[in-house]
């Protein structure tokens, strides 16, 4: 009897284990879903930024595109109004040289059927001389070279008057034969340079005539 309580208690026993196994499972599969749904929720979040990301890019790309597109529509309409200004100033100009040839035209017409005009007087040019101041030569520069000379003593003979410079009477005696009865001291002049003296030219001023002049400005 003893023995199959013990069995029975043991056969529970396991029942219970299993049980709470079994309920630990469910409890751990239930915690491992949910952090999975987390996981994608966060993934889900994340695609849906990084669209709305690419959404914005796209439309700023677009407002750039279209911002391009009105500045380059400006810029055409601006060159295409400044052609047409020129075009209506060009038009303009010709209608006014058109109205001037036509008046100048209507003029002639009229002085050329009205015989009782005068026509003006023909000038006649009088000619008045111009003069200009002009400088004329009357003797060229030149360059004259003067002489300077030096006191120079020489040994002269006192009978003959012999130059014996250099010599004694003695030697001169023996050389010429001349009783030479001494001698003396004398000076004569000698060459020593030149000095160099620039003349300037010598000229003055005359009032020469070099064209004609009309009082209307005509020269000749």
């Amino acid at each position: 009897m003893k023995r199959l309580i013990s069995a029975a208690c043991v056969a529970a026993f396991l029942v219970a284990l299993g049980v709470g196994a079994q309920m630990e499972t469910g409890a751990e599969t239930k915690q491992k879903m949910k952090v999975e749904q987390t996981e994608k929720k966060k993934e889900e979040k994340k695609t849906k930024n990084k669209v709305e990301v690419k959404k914005e890019e796209a439309a700023d790309k677009e407002e750039v595109e279209a911002v391009k597109e009105e500045e380059k529509k400006a810029e055409v309409s601006s060159t295409e109004g400044s052609e047409k200004k020129k075009e209506a100033e060009k038009a303009g100009g010709t209608g006014v040289e058109a109205k001037q040839k036509e008046s100048a035209k209507s003029a002639e017409t009229s002085g050329s059927g009205n015989t009782s005009q005068t026509e003006p007087k023909a000038h006649s040019h009088n000619w008045q001389p111009v003069y200009t101041t002009i400088t004329v030569t009357d003797q060229a520069a030149w360059t004259e070279q003067v002489p300077v000379y030096r006191q120079e003593a020489w040994k002269q003979c006192n009978t003959c008057g012999a130059d014996i410079t250099g010599q004694t009477s003695r030697q001169h005696e023996e050389a010429t034969g001349c009783p030479c009865g001494g001698y003396g001291t004398a000076y004569r002049q000698v060459l020593d340079h030149y000095n160099t003296i620039n003349h300037p030219a010598v000229t003055h001023q005359e009032q020469q005539i070099t064209g004609y002049r009309c009082s209307c400005g005509a020269t000749q």
